[in-house]
């Protein structure tokens, strides 16, 4: 029997790395798309993915920015998973130019690209950012897939905003285009790292731990967190299941930052340099400028608190979550040796 063939957009990526290894491993045929001035260091995830699987990687070269750039890549595939997407938490300079467009103009182009190649399914990689912007937009409520983030704005928490609109973009050009879209919704992803990339901001922050940055304390702050291989797990298992439709959300657990911390030194050793204690929130306001975080997210997510519904996922996706302090600990270690 011929061998299916899937294409991973943003393969040298953080979760793209993890979501072709995946599919490798289960005898897919993969192909991925990376730019052109691509650092050759990075490619060689790609030889290590095949010594480890036995399967040979296809290398494209597009950009999100570009119409028609994967024309080329999207011949005789049979499925796309479209994980190429920036992830920058904070600090950048230009919006519109770092996360916005390559988010909406590269959702539309790979879609564009599909419909043009007659391809019927596409499997998307969104984030739970689309579908809440802080933590008072959440406060006391159970998030699940029916929820979609209002709070965000090109100006205010613009990374959320480029996952919310560029998911809406996905579903309206499915709809047009007669595609079967299925959206991966995961939460703050983190674990091992198969490249040696470090422009996510779930590495930064990771790495931000090990540096001893919040050492002196952490703010009260909740998060969903999921592990990387679940999550890309979670792409291959819904590429298969052709029963699964609409969002997905991927998230093993809400914690707050200070529980990150107390796995670290449970599973690491208390000498580690992490937080043992809450920063007050005027405090951490005044401060925040210095680490790199705007006020305004201070002020809309510290001390608000909310849970994150995974039935979806544990019902039709029958995902059974690592435990979140092994992933945790995992991460900071591979980061600090």
């Amino acid at each position: 029997m011929e061998r299916k063939r899937v294409l991973v957009t943003g393969g040298t990526g953080y979760l793209g790395s993890w979501i072709i290894k995946t599919f490798a491993k289960h005898g897919w045929h993969v192909s991925t798309t990376v730019r052109k001035n691509t650092a050759p260091g990075n490619l060689s995830v790609f030889d290590e993915i095949t010594q480890s699987t036995g399967v040979n990687i296809d290398i494209n070269y597009a950009d999100l920015l570009t119409p028609n750039s994967f024309d080329n890549a999207v011949k005789n595939i049979d499925v796309i998973v479209h994980s190429a997407s920036p992830f920058i938490a904070f600090g950048t300079k230009n919006h519109q130019k770092e996360l916005i467009d390559p988010a909406i103009m590269g959702t539309q182009n790979i879609l564009q690209s599909a419909a043009n190649a007659g391809i019927k399914k596409v499997v998307l990689t969104s984030s739970i950012a689309a579908m809440y912007g802080d933590g008072r937009e959440v406060e006391g409520q159970i998030i699940d897939e029916s929820f979609w983030n209002k709070a965000s704005s090109a100006t205010y928490r613009p990374y959320e905003y480029s996952k919310t609109i560029a998911e809406k973009k996905a579903w309206e050009l499915a709809k047009t285009c007669s595609i079967d879209l299925v959206t991966i919704n995961p939460g703050f992803i983190l674990g091992p790292a198969l490249t040696s990339r470090q422009d996510s901001s779930s590495i930064k922050i990771m790495n931000d731990f090990v540096k001893g940055k919040y050492k002196s304390g952490i703010p009260d702050t909740s998060i969903g967190i999921v592990d990387v291989r679940d999550v890309a797990k979670a792409h291959f298992l819904a590429t298969v299941n052709p029963n699964i439709r609409g969002r997905t959300i991927i998230c093993a657990k809400v914690i707050k930052f200070i529980e990150m911390a107390n796995a670290i030194r449970k599973k690491v050793g208390d000498s580690e340099p992490v937080p043992n204690s809450l920063v007050p929130k005027y405090l951490f306001w005044l401060l925040s400028p210095l680490f790199g975080i705007e006020r305004a997210y201070v002020s809309g997510n510290v001390g608000f608190h909310f849970d994150i519904s995974n039935e979806k996922s544990k019902k039709d996706l029958k995902i059974q979550y690592r435990n979140w302090e092994e992933t945790v600990a995992e991460h900071y270690q591979q980061l600090k040796a």
